[in-house]
């Protein structure tokens, strides 16, 4: 019938921390610039950083994940 079984405990821990090291390596690079962006325009970085940050751990997070997906299973 050609039904797979979903991938084990260890291919998920494996790809959640793969994607999670990439994303969070982009995360902190962006928000060293944002902060330091911020911080050069006389604007405050906590307003003007965090809404940055989640869209960007929202948007590269969801395309990480389905890449290393991809590219593990």
């Amino acid at each position: 019938m050609g039904i797979t079984s979903p991938p084990g405990l260890f291919e998920l821990i494996g790809i959640c921390t793969i994607s999670g090291m990439i994303v969070i390596t982009i995360v902190n690079i962006i928000a060293y610039a944002t902060a330091g962006l911020s911080f050069r325009y006389g604007l405050d970085p906590d307003n003007f950083g965090i809404p940055v940050i989640t869209s960007t751990i929202d948007l590269v997070g969801a395309g990480i994940l389905v890449a290393v997906i991809n590219i593990l299973i």
